[in-house]
């Protein structure tokens, strides 16, 4: 089923736009980098054609197929530009393959996920059909792993865009290529920004690829029509000052040659300081110059109260002595935010192990950890105990003072437990009123001392009612014992609850030891 509307107009004038720049740039042959610049526009094109037959189309299967081949483009684009930045910066038509490898790692990573999505959800948890005004739109909500790559992607056009400015600062006459490097990326950095808010009217409209077209005729008319790139170096000052982030250049020494405004900011230094200072003064717990040849490209480090990461690229690969950019960029919030959700992880954690009323064991720990000992006797050859005991006629506590007295109950009673038990045993609330305690090492005579405590402990704790009144309680304790050989280890919990039963059974308020064999 086909579908024909407005909608399909901007993509193939964006197409048409984007062929007119192809075939201007046939006269830019020697510029370096100018192979990864056709490419750059190429995929643009080809991002902008899978859009307008998309726009054609009604079915949801093929419109998905198009998604995937116009993500494919999307992952291309900011490696292109990183190419091309990394080749014109050396002057050469074809640039050191190994970092623009290295920067392909998470596209195609990217690109792979996109094409297995049905059985993760990474890149799209969900693709449905929305009708406006007759037009049937793909909308889509993107996975766990889309901001990764859109983070990757403004971090690769940043670097890319800071080494071809730093490239393009060194002579030029002209303000006009300067600002069109910036403004080129800046371009369709703005509309896939429109495109992913929620200020887009129009959620499944694209406006990237017209922005990209626009940043490709920028970088036309600012650059390439007048042959500055291929004419030396341009001043720095109006690119440079411009970035946010924090902009140090240094010698293989550490001797510092440049920064932007930003970085002075950041490690509180004025310009006329550069000549005498030292990367390894301002920076003293990491050696960043050595950022490029560790395995990862970027670090973080604590400056003050403030976090930044830090990406380093070497002005020139091929030599050992190359000066080498750093780029500063605050990250305090994300790091404040990370922190914040490894605390939540952590209560979280607590939550699922810890009993909520008396912050002890929950079950499944305990269960978890007599497994564990059991196993142990089972292969080394121990002794293990475990005390199993609930409270004698609790129900009463609770039918006559109300549950919120049952409860203040139950928490003294786990105070008494944490009282006697030791740093190795396990305490757990069970369920109800039934608790338990593991001991490791502890043969008969050790548990029987420790629960004729813990049943005293009980009875000569009193409990506050909320009418004022004081309540005492008594526990029926049931004791059980193993070793490597008895006959019946991983039956030790039945064990206890028998001998707890006898102890009820024979009056309450006492301990009974069950027989293991």
């Amino acid at each position: 089923m086909l579908q024909f509307s407005l909608w399909s107009l901007p993509s193939i004038l964006t197409a048409l736009v984007l062929l007119a720049v192809l075939w201007m740039l046939r006269e830019s042959s020697t510029v370096p980098g100018i192979n990864a610049l056709r490419g750059l526009v190429v995929t643009v094109l080809l991002w902008s054609l899978a859009e307008f037959l998309e726009s054609f189309l009604r079915p949801l299967d093929s419109r998905l197929l198009l998604a995937k081949i116009r993500m494919v483009m999307v992952c291309l684009v900011p490696l292109a530009w990183f190419a091309f930045a990394l080749t014109y910066s050396q002057q050469r038509l074809r640039a050191n393959r190994l970092p623009i490898n290295l920067a392909a790692l998470i596209p195609l990573t990217t690109v792979a996920l996109v094409f297995t999505n049905d059985s993760h959800g990474l890149i799209w948890q969900s693709q449905t059909l929305t009708e406006t005004a007759g037009y049937l739109g793909l909308v889509v909500t993107h996975g766990s792993w889309f901001p990764v790559h859109a983070m990757y992607s403004a971090a690769l056009i940043l670097v890319a865009t800071t080494i071809l400015a730093f490239s393009l600062s060194q002579s030029a006459e002209s303000s006009v290529p300067i600002l069109s490097v910036i403004a080129a990326p800046l371009a369709g950095a703005i509309a896939n920004a429109f495109s992913l808010s929620s200020w887009n009217p129009y959620p499944w409209f694209d406006y990237s690829t017209v922005g990209l077209a626009l940043a490709s005729v920028i970088l036309y008319l600012g650059v390439l029509r007048y042959g500055l790139l291929r004419h030396g170096r341009v001043r720095r000052d109006q690119v440079i000052e411009q970035l946010h982030d924090g902009l140090l250049v240094a010698r293989s020494n550490g001797d510092l040659l440049d920064a932007n405004q930003s970085a002075l900011a950041i490690f509180g230094l004025e310009r006329a300081e550069l000549a005498t200072r030292n990367i390894n003064e301002l920076v003293k717990s990491i050696p960043l110059l050595d950022i490029n040849k560790r395995s990862r490209s970027t670090v973080e480090i604590t400056l003050g109260h403030a976090a930044y990461e830090v990406r380093a690229s070497a002005l020139d690969p091929e030599r050992p002595d190359s000066d080498t950019a750093l780029l500063f960029r605050d990250v305090t919030r994300r790091r404040e935010d990370n922190q914040q959700l490894r605390n939540s992880q952590k209560i979280l954690e607590t939550l699922a192990h810890t009993d909520a009323l008396t912050q002890l064991n929950n079950r499944r720990v305990f269960m978890a950890r007599l497994e564990e000992e059991v196993s142990r006797v089972r292969r080394h050859g121990a002794t293990l105990s475990v005390l199993l005991f609930d409270l004698d006629h609790f129900k009463a506590v609770n039918d006559t003072w109300g549950h919120d007295t049952g409860d203040m109950v139950l928490k003294t009673v786990a105070q008494c437990l944490n009282s006697v038990k030791r740093m190795t045993d396990v305490a757990a609330r069970l369920g109800g009123e039934e608790f338990a305690l593991l001991l490791p090492e502890t043969g008969q005579p050790g548990a029987l001392q420790l629960a004729q405590r813990l049943r005293q402990s009980i009875e000569a704790s009193e409990t506050r009612a909320t009418g004022g009144e004081v309540l005492n309680v008594t526990a029926s304790v049931g004791v059980a014992t193993v070793t490597r050989h008895s006959k019946q280890i991983e039956e030790l919990l039945q064990h206890a609850d028998t001998a707890l039963y006898a102890a009820k059974d024979s009056g309450r308020n006492r301990v009974c030891i069950a027989d293991t064999g």
